[in-house]
């Protein structure tokens, strides 16, 4: 109730939230304020069976429910968390300006975590949670790393200690490094070799964009909406989820054959720029929040 008298004070005439916990608040908030409510979902989000009857009925006050892949569409649609007139799908898109080679801050990021220039490095950030998984890629780039190669892990979140727990059990532990949340991924990306996802679900993570736009090789696990921007063998490589033999074969294979991960490399940045960027999402959106706009108010939770 205060969020709706804040809206209704603001004169807010389009609310749009993101995630289950503001769905919840934010939706019905919205409504209340007679503003047009559109819900962005990033993820499959398993719930509680309370949590989950929130939702349902959250949902129905919103105007228009975006998933960010075809995927993440259909387990909406499957787990019926929306009308499915509402449902549709905006791929995220995200600004890549700040994204590409650069020999220098490869360079300033080498120097800092004491990487030699010519070492073979694959890297990651995310924040560390169950769903990322990053456990999983400190077993499956072990063999690597035993080879003299170096794997980063950039990000931050609850399972910090038992990612670095993880790392002190491989043999070589030195050539693995924990840096905790970082504000600069753009530098980050820019001193990796290649880029790897080991999550257990997705949506279609703004990150993976950013990898492909600093032209850098990508394995990932082939949840969510990844198959759908990464083709496996053409602009990145795809593995099972949960699956540590098949990700060390994908690394190996990425640091073995380094003009096959150029030409991917290539290819993924090509198709970030085309069908990835903010520009897009911003496009998509506008014609969203547009054609809503025009629906009179009294009509809409009547469809519901």
């Amino acid at each position: 109730m205060r969020l709706a008298a804040l809206f209704r004070k603001l004169r807010v005439q389009l609310v749009h939230t993101h995630n289950p916990g503001p769905l919840i608040y934010g939706a019905p908030a919205g409504w209340l304020a007679r503003a047009t409510v559109v819900h962005t979902k990033h993820g499959e989000h398993r719930d509680t069976p309370r949590r989950w009857f929130l939702r349902r009925a959250a949902a129905r006050f919103t105007d228009a429910f975006v998933a960010v892949s075809d995927t993440t569409a259909a387990f909406a649609r499957d787990h019926d968390e929306c009308a499915v007139r509402k449902l549709q799908v905006i791929r995220n898109g995200t600004d890549l300006s700040r994204f590409g080679r650069s020999a220098a801050l490869r360079a300033r990021v080498r120097q800092e975590l004491g990487i030699a220039e010519d070492a073979w490095v694959v890297g990651t950030v995310g924040r560390l949670s169950p769903e990322k998984n990053q456990e999983l890629l400190v077993r499956a780039a072990g063999p690597v790393v035993a080879a003299g190669a170096h794997l980063v892990i950039a990000g931050g979140g609850a399972l910090d200690a038992d990612i670095r727990r993880a790392v002190a059990e491989q043999s070589r532990p030195e050539n693995i490094h924990v840096l905790g949340l970082r504000n600069d991924v753009p530098a980050l990306l820019a001193a990796f070799d290649a880029f790897a996802i080991s999550s257990t679900t997705e949506g279609l993570p703004i990150v993976l964009i950013e990898a492909m736009a600093s032209e850098i090789p990508v394995v990932s696990t082939a949840v969510g909406g990844i198959p759908q921007v990464i083709a496996d063998g053409d602009n990145g490589l795809l593995v099972p989820a949960k699956d540590a033999r098949a990700l060390t074969a994908a690394i190996e294979r990425l640091r073995e054959d380094p003009e096959a991960a150029a030409q991917m490399a290539h290819r993924a940045r090509l198709a970030a720029l085309s069908e990835l960027s903010a520009q897009r999402m911003h496009r998509d959106y506008m014609a969203l929040y547009e054609g809503l706009l025009r629906t009179p108010w009294k009509t809409r939770f009547a469809k519901s």
